[in-house]
């Protein structure tokens, strides 16, 4: 099963708002509940342990924020009409690297990362930020639709002429669970087993470079996010 999205088929803007809105209500929610099982855990002796696992929930939750903001950001600007890429030559593997290396995501880049040369190209014309947030929407993506002890894989594939990104995991739904959640016009896409409409915003981000977003599902479970990004956009 194949399925691609793109800027043309963005739904209505006030979807993805919601969608966003969600994860930040779901967000506030996992924080408050932490705090509370610290207040209960700060009555009893010996709970030391207790406690620094729900603060560093509440960590992890706080960095999860900060990204669902820039979401907002990104969102705000689709509505104003204003969401323009200040492409500028990156080196890839460097700007990468030091991404996938910063502790705060130590949590979503683990030991399924890699990097694939086929070629000596290392610079591409891209808006840097906007590369982030796509790999960052991608990876939590997977975290939050694989199966309980999968390992997602994300790959970073360098080709003549273009980067690809290939994010794989087991889906933690089938094909046939999942369509019951889309409306008749959405079928098309539901093999996404995750939520397609910031599916699409990854897409949008793509397109804006000059290249695409597809997604491939194999046996109902095994799915393959694509990110293909031109090293200079048209």
């Amino acid at each position: 099963m194949k399925s691609s999205t793109g800027t043309r088929n963005l739904p209505e803007n006030k979807w993805l708002i919601d969608d966003v809105f969600h994860e930040l209500r779901s967000i506030l929610a996992g924080i408050l509940s932490s705090v509370e099982l610290i207040e209960m855990y700060g009555a009893k002796p010996d709970s030391a342990e207790k406690i620094n696992r729900q603060a560093g929930f509440i960590k992890l939750q706080v960095i999860e924020l900060e990204f669902q903001l820039q979401n907002v950001k990104i969102v705000q600007h689709i509505l104003n009409n204003t969401l323009r890429p200040h492409l500028a030559p990156v080196n890839l593997i460097h700007t990468l690297e030091t991404f996938l290396q910063d502790e705060r995501y130590a949590f979503l880049f683990g030991q399924g990362v890699s990097f694939e040369m086929n070629t000596d190209n290392e610079v591409a014309e891209v808006d840097e930020l906007l590369l982030k947030q796509l790999v960052l929407n991608m990876a939590y993506r997977m975290m939050r639709n694989a199966m309980m002890n999968d390992q997602p894989v994300l790959r970073f594939i360098f080709e003549e002429d273009q980067l690809i990104i290939s994010g794989r995991y087991t889906a933690n739904g089938t094909v046939s669970s999942t369509l019951k959640t889309f409306t008749p016009e959405n079928l098309l896409h539901a093999g996404a087993f995750m939520d397609q409409r910031i599916c699409q915003l990854i897409a949008l981000i793509a397109e804006m470079h000059g290249g695409s977003f597809g997604i491939e599902v194999e046996d109902e479970r095994n799915v393959e996010m694509l990110v293909k990004i031109p090293y200079q956009a048209d």
